[in-house]
């Protein structure tokens, strides 16, 4: 099976931070087998809070003027 890797995943909008290597693999293969346009939206879709939580959870930067 060869599937190339993308910006994002199933296992990464699922609790990345608290998924086991085991789960991240059992993710990939579930979706493997539901490869579809409408799987990508919907992962593409989930991405967007998970991004954005982490990006508030970065330290700001101080500002040098």
């Amino acid at each position: 099976m060869c599937i190339t890797p993308g910006l994002t995943g199933l296992w990464q909008v699922s609790g990345k931070n608290g998924t086991t290597y085991d789960e991240m693999v059992q993710l990939d293969l579930l979706y493997s087998r539901r490869i579809s346009p409408l799987t990508d939206l919907t992962i593409l879709y989930k991405t967007i809070p998970v991004v954005r939580a982490q990006v508030n959870e970065l330290p700001l930067a101080d500002h040098v003027e």
